[in-house]
């Protein structure tokens, strides 16, 4: 294990280990998995993994074995809008009433697959994700569909890292201005309030952190960056209660970074914990930080895993040959 040092936190990262091979996740008609930030769900014994696989992949086990039940494309009934591709991903679970939301990314693809532009929407589940129901968008960037258009610029808002943060749903994102400059993003909602729209079959109301506050509508509305990056992506984002910090772990496709917070807002120079070799081509992608407790993507203790996909050929080709793996995190 190397030993690493950040402004609050001193901590460990172990050596990777492989959570299954991309012709082992080709087996389970898993192509394109896990295209995206996790969502993971512990149900009695069971740990239950939500992913994008070209559509919404539910896997279903044990921790350390969560291909004991695959479905591998579920598709999001009653679509609110028409997309060219649709997957997710992150989750809230509400126990009292049984709501499962899924975040998903969509995105419209008027200038081919690489040319996309995305937005963030919410689907519920009432049997624990076998369906899937849309609610329609909840986050949408600043520039719009027409404007990226003109531009012929992709708009990569990413996965939707949700965090429980008090009474709020928080949404981290990376949103775009008017003139295309990107940076890292967070919307919010009242939980009850999402809660109880979800039920009613309906949205609530989400804004964006702007100017220090919550002030602007998460449909279009302006944002101030809490980080400034054009290589920064993935974000994704946990609560340790051993350092009493927020951790934001991200890439930059060629390395993975930790960043903590005491605000979830502010954060610290970051500090590479995962970086390539000799291959410039090298790639570390779609980061979630995993904790073995009952909230195993929002609360962590002193000891937690990242898992990420690591591919040798990267971007555009990483189905091809990107593995599924994890590393292990302990913090002093």
């Amino acid at each position: 294990m190397r030993f690493l040092k950040s402004s609050s936190a001193i901590f460990s990262i172990g050596e990777e280990e492989i959570v299954a091979t991309r012709e082992f996740l080709h087996s389970k008609d898993l192509h394109c998995f896990p295209d995206g930030t996790l969502g993971i769900l512990k149900e009695d014994r069971n740990t239950i993994i939500f992913a994008s696989n070209n559509a919404i992949a539910r896997l279903e086990g044990s921790f350390d074995v969560p291909f004991q039940q695959v479905e591998s494309n579920i598709l999001l009934e009653k679509p609110k809008r028409k997309y060219n591709y649709i997957g997710g991903g992150p989750i809230y679970f509400d126990k009292h009433s049984n709501t499962l939301l899924l975040f998903y990314h969509a995105e419209y693809h008027p200038h081919g697959i690489r040319k996309f532009y995305s937005t963030l929407g919410i689907a519920y589940s009432n049997d624990l994700g076998h369906h899937f129901f849309d609610l329609g968008e909840c986050v949408t960037p600043n520039i719009t569909f027409k404007e990226a258009s003109k531009m012929d610029k992709q708009i990569e808002v990413c996965g939707g890292a949700i965090l429980p943060c008090q009474k709020y749903l928080y949404i981290y994102y990376v949103d775009y201005t008017k003139t295309g400059e990107r940076g890292f993003a967070v919307s919010r909602a009242k939980i009850t309030d999402v809660i109880t729209a979800a039920q009613q079959g309906s949205l609530s109301e989400w804004n964006k952190y702007h100017k220090r506050t919550f002030s602007e509508s998460g449909l279009g509305g302006n944002f101030t960056p809490i980080i400034r990056s054009q290589k920064f992506t993935w974000p994704h984002v946990i609560y340790s209660k051993y350092l009493k910090q927020f951790i934001l772990i991200y890439t930059t496709f060629n390395n993975l970074f930790l960043s903590f917070s005491s605000d979830a807002l502010t954060w610290e120079k970051p500090t590479m914990i995962v970086t390539q070799g000799e291959n410039p081509k090298e790639e570390f992608f779609y980061p979630t930080l995993v904790s073995l407790e009952n909230d195993p993507v929002f609360l962590v203790g002193r000891e937690f895993w990242v898992y990420y996909t690591h591919s040798q050929i990267g971007r555009w080709h990483r189905w091809d040959d990107a593995k599924w793996v994890r590393r292990k995190i302990i913090c002093k």
